[in-house]
């Protein structure tokens, strides 16, 4: 029976099966009506993620890598590639990484066809681009049709970021070092849309340095995902990466958790994070000033909306979720699920009923699901 089920005749009737199931409450199929081998495979398991292989070493003093081309080729199930700075130009990439060389999507492509010329014919891992849509660093600011009305404003003054720090602690550059800006830093690019000192109203994604005397510098800005505009930059920017970095898809990146009131406030100058030393001790980003008008629900239904512009412009997109999103999501998350071309669902335990449901539902409509285990994925 079970080497029936991967034939392709079995799976024209398991297909046809799934496709006949009554519907539950919730629109998705019973899985007591699924062969339980086919219903084990929907919740439990783990598959080998790949996760920003060109990052990952073995020994970094000789740079040899955590897994080769032909490893990946061999033993991944998805392959995840990219950097927030990754652009279609002009040309602002950080200086070459020693091991890793030069960022980009020109050297994603390349990385890729390598796993692609090692993989067996046709069954090459799918390479997505980690996208993140919901910011703004320089490389896109560089890039045409940049607008500051894209992004996240606020209506503290700038003066108390600034104040937040101590004297000297914050910088204005790439990595906090002006001998690496390669051209005009973010916040000029941010002015020269939107006139002089209009940076001073944007909200930032900071950095948090691990060195106490180590500067804080804006890794990017927030992008506001509810404009209509700048979701159709960011697409069309998406489909030259697409093009350039030969992807299977790009990562349509959520970051619920940044907005969630229930998980604290994720500014500096909050309760979660109320000095410089403990934002510094978290390790973790956080923004420079508290957002306006851009809750939860805005960036939810920003993000929906995002997936649907990618789906129009025939760029696939991936998702990655909680497996509690996967199963108690609201109707945003499950809509753009719908339309992914692959969910990635973070496992956190046993296959419920529930979940297997839902992975079932979207199986059924062609969407490719993929259990993320961090301690079963070796690569992470």
């Amino acid at each position: 029976m079970s080497h029936f089920l991967f034939t392709a005749r079995g799976l024209a009737v398991i297909g046809a099966l799934v496709a006949s199931m009554p519907a539950c409450a919730q629109g998705e199929p019973s899985v007591a009506q699924v062969p339980s081998s086919i219903a084990d495979r929907t919740g439990d398991g783990c598959d080998f993620v790949v996760w920003r292989p060109r990052r990952q070493y073995a020994d970094r003093a000789s740079c040899r890598p955590s897994l080769t081309p032909g490893e990946i080729a061999d033993r991944a199930r998805l392959v995840a590639l990219g950097s927030l700075w990754d652009a279609p130009g002009p040309d602002q990439l950080p200086a070459p990484d020693r091991c890793m060389g030069q960022l980009g999507h020109a050297a994603n492509a390349r990385y890729a066809a390598e796993i692609r010329a090692q993989a067996t014919p046709g069954a090459a891992p799918p390479i997505i681009h980690l996208h993140r849509f919901d910011l703004v660093p320089v490389t896109l600011a560089a890039r045409p049709g940049f607008d500051s009305r894209f992004l996240v404003t606020t209506d503290r003054p700038f003066a108390r970021v600034l104040g937040f720090f101590r004297p000297g602690q914050w910088s204005d550059s790439f990595r906090g070092d002006a001998a690496l800006d390669p051209g005009p830093r973010l916040r000029d690019w941010i002015d020269g849309s939107g006139g002089p000192g209009t940076f001073r109203r944007i909200v930032y994604y900071l950095n948090s340095p691990a060195r106490a005397d180590a500067p804080v510098w804006p890794q990017a800005a927030l992008g506001n995902l509810s404009n209509p505009d700048y979701r159709a930059w960011r697409v069309a920017e998406a489909e030259l990466a697409m093009e350039q970095g030969t992807y299977d898809a790009v990562m349509l990146n959520q970051k619920f958790y940044q907005f969630d009131p229930r998980r604290g406030s994720y500014w500096i100058g909050s309760d979660t994070v109320p000095t410089a030393t403990v934002f510094r001790r978290r390790g973790e980003t956080a923004w420079s000033a508290p957002p306006r008008d851009y809750d939860l629900s805005r960036y939810q239904a920003g993000w929906a909306a995002l997936g649907r512009d990618l789906s129009a412009a025939g760029v696939p997109y991936a998702v990655l979720l909680s497996q509690n999103a996967m199963t108690h999501g609201n109707a945003h998350i499950r809509t753009t699920t719908e339309d992914a071309r692959y969910v990635i669902w973070q496992k956190a335990g046993p296959g419920t009923p529930a979940l297997r449901r839902r992975l079932l539902a979207l199986r059924a409509a062609g969407v490719t699901t993929i259990a993320r285990c961090r301690a079963a994925a070796g690569n992470e």
